[in-house]
């Protein structure tokens, strides 16, 4: 068994804020490995101040002073706004573009009802739009994420399965891996007059937008916590490979886009592993070519691009050498006095990919990870494309259409803010009541419901202290896990090739066999096995 360290070090800015140790001392106690046998009242309470530890109303006092934001003339709670912001994010009957910009209307009216409620004056939409648009609002929203995402990581929510695997992957790499984290970027248009901000790429009619500004989140998705690890915004020129965040023991999963060879020594350098597609005409020079589990005799002057003739049913991967720079060695003086080639050695697995053909996955990994498990593993980064589907469709993360830039980036980071909420919430169900859930399941409840009824409404007012009347995190929980029509209805033959779940029982399994067997099929998605 191999020793993984229990903290998973965080790529985000560091923040200080206030502690009440005993507190959260005592809500980690509670926490710590949560039973998901039974949904019985113990469990209730380990898990009924998971939602209370994102951010009391210390912590939030203290990100306000942070910023600074001074409320002066037009007096407003700053709280109540930030909640009105999620509410009109998390909403999935609202829509975030409006003919006269950002529809700062639906946010002032979710702030008068919870003022309502709390018998507090209520303010006027020139009020709310005169604050949303400050500077240091975008900065609140900003540092509530990356709060609340630490504050997630520590309440210990991760996958048992999860957990097993990268046990698993530790023993095969022979060190301890403590994430695998998917890498990708997302885009989506905002106001013309934002082009000096978020400039848009040249491909952007190819994607169905005709705007000149788009704005860009180059994210990075753990995998063991089901959380964004590192967000970055961006414009629609951006270069995703810049914005990865590589974290010590860590495996980072990334398209074609991350297959550079200074990618992978960047990787090395960092401690990392990487897994990601590359290209058929990949120049390297061959070290070792193995087919079928049986190694080729005298491989060298043939390139990569010639083992592409071999039948699809074989299974090829080959060790090889790449160019990754040059490094200058220089005297005593500093002057430059000759320059040495860096090359770095890398593993090649050949695929068929149904959208481009032959292709190749690229990876660092020690050979004492199979290549089928690599394969799994390069699956397994189609979970940062959902999280990226469900922030558009349930998350509001459209486009843009306000002219303050400073707007736009707080609509960004409440839609995230609305998922990370969503996504514990519907942890904690599964763990409650051993069974899947996702977040389309969920929101068949709010069908019929008022606008402030839903039920990630409600566990958004718990999270700020200020919840709905009659509203309990307990109730919320019930309402997800004992619905018949969430846990009972079976998926389609479709999600089921597409669930996690899948895709990490054949990790576990191809982790724990040592012969190659089968035939490599098309990514992204493997056949299920037959029932017995």
């Amino acid at each position: 068994m191999v020793s993984r360290p229990n903290q998973i070090k965080h790529t985000m800015p560091a923040s200080h804020f206030p502690q009440n140790s005993p507190k959260a001392q005592a809500a980690h106690s509670l926490l710590l490995k949560p039973q998901c046998i039974k949904a019985d009242k113990s469990s209730y309470a380990r898990l009924s101040v998971a939602i209370n530890a994102l951010m009391s109303r210390q912590k939030f006092v203290a990100l306000v002073k942070k910023v600074g934001l001074i409320a002066r003339k037009r007096k407003i709670d700053p709280a109540l706004l930030v909640c009105a912001m999620l509410l009109t994010a998390a909403s999935p009957k609202t829509s975030y573009g409006t003919v006269n910009g950002y529809d700062v209307e639906a946010i002032a009216g979710h702030y008068n009802e919870l003022a309502r409620n709390r018998g507090l004056e209520e303010v006027a939409v020139t009020a709310v739009e005169y604050h949303t648009k400050k500077p240091a609002f975008a900065e609140l929203m900003q540092l509530c994420f990356e709060h609340m995402t630490k504050q997630a990581i520590e309440l210990n929510l991760e996958s048992e399965k999860m957990l097993a695997i990268l046990e698993e992957v530790s023993i095969a790499c022979g060190r301890p891996i403590t994430d695998i984290r998917a890498n990708d970027g997302t885009y989506f248009r905002c106001h013309s007059s934002l082009n000096r901000y978020f400039p848009a790429s040249r491909t952007a009619h190819k994607e169905g937008s005709q705007a000149v500004a788009q704005i860009g989140l180059q994210a990075g998705y753990s995998l063991l916590h089901s959380l964004f690890s590192s967000i970055d915004i961006t414009g629609g020129t951006a270069y995703e490979p810049d914005y990865v965040h590589y974290v010590p023991n860590t495996i980072t999963l990334g398209d074609s886009a991350f297959s550079s060879y200074i990618q992978f020594e960047e990787a090395e350098l960092n401690g990392a592993f990487q897994v990601s597609k590359g290209k058929t005409n990949m120049a390297a020079e061959i070290v070792k070519v193995i087919i079928d589990g049986k190694e080729v005799k005298n491989p060298l002057g043939k390139k990569p691009k010639d083992y592409l003739r071999h039948d699809c049913s074989q299974q090829i991967e080959l060790v090889v050498k790449a160019p990754c720079g040059t490094s200058l060695i220089t005297n005593s003086e500093g002057v430059v006095v000759d320059k040495v080639k860096r090359t770095i050695t890398l593993r090649a697995i050949r695929i068929k990919d149904p959208a481009k053909g032959m292709t190749w996955v690229i990876t660092n990994l020690p050979e004492g990870v199979s290549a089928d498990a690599v394969l799994t593993l390069m699956r397994l980064r189609w979970a940062i494309e959902r999280a990226f589907l469900n922030l558009k469709s349930h998350n509001n993360l459209r486009s843009a259409l306000t002219k303050s830039k400073y707007l736009a980036k707080s609509m960004v980071w409440a839609s995230l803010i609305t998922a990370l909420i969503k996504s514990i919430t519907i942890r904690c169900a599964e763990l409650l009541y051993n069974r899947e859930l996702s977040v389309r399941k969920c929101n068949k409840q709010d069908q019929y419901s008022v606008e402030l009824g839903t039920w990630s409404s409600k566990v958004i007012t718990l999270a700020f202290n200020r919840a709905l009347p009659g509203v309990s995190f307990k109730g919320v929980l019930q309402l997800l896990g004992k619905n018949k029509r969430n846990g009972i209805s079976k998926p389609s033959v479709q999600n089921q090739k597409r669930s996690m779940k899948h895709h990490l029982d054949r990790l576990q399994s191809e982790l724990g066999s040592t012969s190659v067997e089968g035939v490599l099929l098309a990514l992204p998605y493997k056949p299920m096995l037959k029932a017995a």
